[in-house]
């Protein structure tokens, strides 16, 4: 559903389709929908990682075999399609959204997962859906060394990592780390049906209330005021959530 709703709402800008009538809401839910994919991610990981890949090796062959399957095929068509499309109708790569500069930079940066580090924001070519790859894969080194290797060397390893990558992807961290938390609340406890739906359905009422009851709102303006407050605290918070979930 998630990955549906950011379908419709990249195919509803102006340039494609002029606006669709019938889902006129959705622009506002497409970022709501990203992050609902950060925290299954996490979710799956965590579930993958507790079950079936009990090393690091594994994990990672496992990572780089999922990624690579679509991300290698991905970048590739992106540059056909766009290389055919200016040809076509060139008028609708005219726009900030479209980045062709060092077309050998812009790929490669993108294949091996730097195209989002510190302040870089490398999109490949029109192809701007595929910057949360550049979150995501980090998320997974950082899981990866906090769940596989030993104490004291995997604390230095994060702190390497932590530095690489920096604010900006450590700012969705802690939601990805929801996912997890999550799942190990799912392990470790068992409720009834009809307390999972009524969690389920108050969730959503709440998410409904918040969204379209001006929370939102605030608390974007908020996050525009004190963004570097924000940064260090999610900082913060992604590395004791870290300890608390595999100390």
């Amino acid at each position: 559903m998630a990955a549906f709703v950011v379908f419709l709402v990249h195919a509803d800008y102006d340039r494609f389709t002029g606006r669709l009538p019938f889902i006129w809401a959705l622009p506002n839910l497409g970022t709501d929908a990203v992050i609902v994919f950060f925290v299954l991610s996490g979710f799956v990981i965590a579930f993958v990682a507790n079950g079936k890949e009990k090393s690091i090796d594994i994990f990672f062959i496992n990572r780089f075999a999922r990624l690579y399957s679509v991300v290698f095929p991905a970048l590739i068509l992106t540059m056909v399609f766009d290389f055919a499309g200016t040809g076509i109708a060139y008028e609708l790569y005219d726009g900030r959204w479209f980045e062709a500069g060092v077309p050998i930079w812009r790929f490669f940066s993108n294949l091996f997962f730097i195209n989002q580090l510190w302040t870089l924001y490398i999109t490949p070519f029109s192809n701007g859906p595929f910057w949360s790859i550049g979150y995501e894969f980090w998320y997974y080194v950082l899981f990866a060394l906090a769940f596989y290797l030993q104490k004291p060397s995997k604390y230095l390893l994060i702190l390497m990592v932590l530095l690489l990558v920096g604010p900006k992807i450590l700012l969705l961290f802690p939601v990805w780390l929801m996912g997890v938390w999550v799942y190990k609340i799912t392990v470790s406890n068992c409720i009834s049906e009809d307390l999972g739906w009524m969690i389920l359905i108050s969730s959503i009422i709440a998410y409904l209330a918040f969204r379209f009851g001006g929370g939102h709102a605030y608390f974007a303006e908020f996050t525009r005021s004190y963004i570097m407050i924000c940064t260090v605290q999610s900082l913060s918070l992604a590395v004791t959530l870290l300890a608390y979930l595999y100390h």
